[in-house]
């Protein structure tokens, strides 16, 4: 689990033009990386990346904390979604609930459509009801196979 600083986005603006910003890669799943930019605070941004650009990047440290910025609702929406248990997605209409608004799944889905976080902030574990991935910003075919993966792991 992350710790999580929540920032407002001229407080993030802030910190990154007075600290030092470094970036590395961490491996998730399924040999698949992420590029991370973070500073003594945490991750504050997170994008997949191939393989080949990886092994061309340094290691990033273990970071157990993110520095994050958005609306109250994008937060809430992202703080719950760290609660999503590896290998168990939830409908955007159960993550909608989670926090409180029972009739807000679209604007679920808006929100993790937000995420600055790839894979760390784990949108990829929430569906559509009808049991269909729905949008992901890496792409549908990623998001199924972080899906299928993590169930195996969980297994």
């Amino acid at each position: 689990m992350y710790t999580i600083t929540i920032l407002t986005p001229q407080e993030l603006h802030n910190l990154l033009a007075t600290s030092t910003v470094a970036t590395g890669v961490i491996p998730v799943i399924d040999g698949q990386w992420i590029e991370v930019h973070y500073t003594n605070y945490g991750i504050h941004h997170a994008r997949f990346i191939s393989s080949d650009d990886a092994i061309r990047m340094p290691r990033a440290p273990s970071l157990n904390a993110l520095a994050i910025a958005g609306t109250p609702f994008q937060l809430n929406v992202w703080q719950a979604t760290l609660r999503i248990n590896k290998g168990a997605p939830i409908t955007y209409g159960a993550l909608a609930r989670m926090i409180g608004a029972p009739r807000a799944a679209r604007a679920v889905g808006t929100a993790l459509g937000k995420n600055p976080i790839a894979y760390l902030i784990p949108c990829h574990r929430v569906i559509h009801s009808d049991g269909t991935s729905g949008s992901y910003a890496w792409g549908d075919g990623r998001k199924k196979g972080l899906l299928d993966a993590e169930q195996r792991d969980e297994k």
